[in-house]
């Protein structure tokens, strides 16, 4: 039983038939051995490639130059088992211009964390489709962790050549979410929001435009953009809840500089930021709340409105603040790192004991075999891209800290694939420890998706859950470890 209900390894589309029609409808893939309608019937009547596998092997040395007997099996595999590539390998070979294998085969690449063969795949898909746009941005996406500023270029050039290209409106979002620098950031969105796509396909980069407007203070800018996106975009893109918030952050700022404190006070202290937009907005509103109070002469509440913000999302320029707010208080660093400590410790819960398998199998491994240690304890499964993406940015955040201090594990929750592992592990040479899932700890732990991301201390209590890391948190994710050692 997958441990994830809603992700299959394999096609589950079985339809129970008699012995006498099952043998009918062998037959007519026979009788057209490439008719893919004829093989998706056939196939139906088995509940998994593996109980179709001898039928199909035996069809391949019947009829050895159709690539559509190796093709259909492979789909009645499905994308995310790690017995398609064998398969689709033998479809190329004998139909080199089928895109859609070569891309089968790059996504089983990216699964295996194999980018050599992943470059090589999507450029024989591109062989075979010259015009192809979205291939020509996944192979400029595959320069960005060799050579960043050649991938920028690459990636700009292409949104110069196919301005009107929907591949063009997700290159640019994605490229905006993996950039560090603010600035660049706000460039690339606002370089999407000028091409002409209708407003219901851009809401998702836009409201990261809002949020990126929101963080730098350009509160004019973030009206305008939540003002037009506000009745266009779905409910979740939160755009009236932005234009509000952009509204009290301008008139909060008026109220600063014009010396009415106590107003500022009042827009300032009912906003509540946790989990409702990006956490750098969050860092923006709790610096402002602070700045209000200290200027209201109330340092002490000052200080603590950002240390409890810091306990729950740490970020630099709340660390700064509180360290000068602190020592305003006469509080030295030791003592404002003890109180963040003892807050994050009330903020904490026990983590429940797992035994969970190791790779290659074998070995058993414990929650306890950790204690001492801070454990980032992340779950994923190899087919999931938004796990894969988050991981160069993981490593970053976690670089500089010593493993004698911080132990960093990944939890497969996708049991199926576990053929793609360790694969994958030696392609990306990414640090964790891989694991695999049992049901109790999904369970216990209450994964509902992935990546899931929790930090447990050293006593084995959990101190953050669920958070994601992407080019913007990669700062946070540090903070947080460093605030448990």
């Amino acid at each position: 039983m997958p441990l994830f209900n809603h992700v299959h390894a394999q096609k589950q589309d079985f339809v129970p038939v008699s012995a006498k029609e099952k043998k009918q409808l062998r037959a007519a893939v026979e009788a057209a051995p490439d008719n893919m309608e004829a093989h998706k019937a056939y196939l139906a009547a088995f509940r998994s490639g593996d109980d179709a596998r001898s039928s199909y092997e035996s069809l391949m040395k019947k009829y050895p130059q159709s690539a559509s007997i190796p093709k259909a099996l492979a789909d009645k595999y499905g994308h995310y088992s790690p017995k398609t590539a064998g398969y689709l390998l033998q479809a190329a070979a004998l139909q080199p211009g089928d895109v859609a294998v070569w891309k089968d085969l790059a996504l089983d690449a990216s699964m295996r964390g194999d980018d050599a063969k992943k470059r090589e795949y999507i450029t024989k898909a591109l062989a075979a489709d010259t015009g192809n746009v979205q291939l020509q941005y996944e192979l400029a996406n595959l320069m960005q962790e060799e050579d960043e500023a050649a991938w920028k270029q690459q990636m700009l050039r292409l949104a110069e050549k196919y301005p009107s290209d929907e591949s063009t409106l997700h290159a640019l979002h994605i490229m905006g979410l993996g950039i560090r620098n603010e600035e660049e950031k706000i460039a690339i969105w606002e370089k999407l929001y000028n091409l002409s796509f209708p407003a219901e396909i851009k809401q998702f980069a836009m409201s990261r435009l809002a949020d990126a407007y929101i963080r730098t203070g350009r509160y004019d800018k973030a009206i305008v953009l939540s003002e037009s996106f506000k009745t266009i975009a779905a409910e979740r893109m939160r755009f009236p809840m932005r234009l509000k918030l952009a509204i009290e952050l301008a008139a909060a700022d008026i109220k600063m500089k014009d010396g009415n404190f106590a107003a500022a006070k009042a827009i300032l202290m009912p906003m509540d930021m946790h989990g409702k937009f990006n956490l750098n907005i969050g860092t923006r509103v709790a610096i402002a709340k602070a700045t209000a109070l200290k200027a209201s002469g109330e340092m002490q509440a000052a200080y603590d409105s950002l240390i409890a913000f810091q306990a729950k999302t740490p970020f630099p320029d709340v660390k700064d603040s509180l360290a000068l707010y602190g020592k305003s208080l006469g509080k030295n660093e030791t003592r404002v790192k003890a109180e963040l400590r003892a807050i994050i410790a009330r903020n904490s819960r026990p983590a429940l004991p797992f035994e969970v398998d190791s790779y290659p199998a074998g070995k058993k491994v414990k929650l306890s075999d950790y204690k001492g240690k801070v454990l980032l304890l992340s779950f994923w499964y190899p087919g999931c891209g938004p796990c894969r993406g988050e991981m160069p940015h993981i490593e970053a955040g976690i670089k500089d800290i010593s493993k004698d201090q911080l132990a960093y594990a990944g939890v497969n929750i996708l049991r199926e694939q576990d053929d793609f592992v360790l694969p994958f592990m030696k392609g990306t040479k990414y640090s964790f420890t891989p694991l695999g899932a049992t049901e109790a700890i999904v369970k216990d732990y209450k994964i509902r998706v992935a990546p899931t991301n929790l930090l447990i201390d050293q006593d084995g209590n959990i101190a953050y859950y669920g958070f994601m890391i992407d080019a913007d948190s990669e700062v946070m994710l540090k903070l947080m470890i460093q605030s448990l050692l």
